[in-house]
């Protein structure tokens, strides 16, 4: 077969030279050409319209966009950002879905919008060193809902009243979802272990749960690492799941959502946390900021 060197507008023009004359039919110029006489009698009819430039291949956009997102929508996008620079497309996708706006723009959409507005600071992407890889034991992505919890303290808040608390918090592994956020007096088993038995309550329990080396989650001193906390996990058939020592990155989706967390209740433009004027003013931000992250 040889090798065609015409281009798409030569051939078309070559097409209506040869179906112009009188004694070439429709039929037979298409079957010349290898096309079909719906498609002779459109360039044809382009022909007679615009001359040359009816065979030109026009945009195939679609007339009628049903699903385009209209101005309002965009501009809630934007707002929602710039309200909460650290949210992504989709935590503002489950946002306008509880806002019920239809049609509901998937969060490719939301992310080309953001990145049409420059909202989005593109970084480059570093290949990860096999020696911070960590072995999961489940094989690292088979986790169901409630398979594996994980759990950290956020660090101390000191309100203007005086008061000095920390945050443990709790999440879902596999979901994202925020178990519990609660401030305690101080870390100790027995405060940590009152706040874990109502998240029991209202969720029942996982099989393992995630933490670091740190109080009261482990101790070095005793056998396997084991603190009272951990030892009490495996009496009620919770596995403990702790990460190496000095390796944060171990629990790395909890460290990124109290970064998160710091990012929304710290005060804009300070590099460190606002004291809040009373214990209940922390409570209900943190009530908050959990209701609207875990979407």
């Amino acid at each position: 077969m040889p090798w065609n060197t015409k281009s798409s507008n030569q051939m078309r023009s070559e097409f209506i030279k040869l179906v112009s004359q009188p004694e070439i039919s429709m039929a037979e110029a298409c079957r010349s050409f290898n096309i079909s006489r719906k498609t002779g009698y459109k360039w044809l009819r382009r022909y007679e319209k615009d001359g040359d430039s009816g065979l030109v291949d026009q945009s195939r956009r679609p007339v009628n966009q049903p699903t385009k997102l209209s101005e309002k929508v965009l501009l809630r996008i934007v707002s929602i950002r710039i309200a909460h620079k650290h949210w992504g497309a989709d935590k503002i996708r489950a946002i306008l879905k509880r806002e019920h706006v239809t049609p509901l723009p998937g969060r490719t959409t939301i992310h080309r919008v953001l990145k049409q507005a420059g909202l989005i600071n593109l970084r480059r992407k570093r290949t990860p060193r096999l020696d911070n890889l960590r072995l999961v034991q489940d094989g690292g992505r088979n986790l169901q809902v409630n398979d594996e919890w994980t759990i950290d303290f956020k660090g101390w808040w000191r309100s203007k009243d005086g008061e000095r608390k920390c945050y443990p918090t709790i999440r879902d592994a596999k979901s994202r979802f925020i178990l519990g956020v609660t401030l305690l007096p101080d870390s100790k088993e027995e405060s940590v272990r009152q706040a874990m038995i109502e998240v029991f309550k209202r969720y029942g329990l996982p099989k393992s749960i995630r933490s670091d080396n740190g109080s009261p989650f482990a101790c070095t001193q005793a056998l396997l690492g084991l603190s009272k906390l951990s030892a009490w996990w495996i009496r009620l058939g919770i596995e403990p799941n702790r990460g190496r020592v000095g390796c944060p990155q171990d629990n790395g989706a909890h460290e990124r959502m109290h970064k998160d967390m710091k990012s929304e209740l710290r005060q804009k433009g300070h590099s460190c946390y606002p004291p809040p004027a009373t214990h209940a003013t922390l409570i209900r931000a943190s009530v908050v900021w959990a209701d609207t992250v875990t979407v």
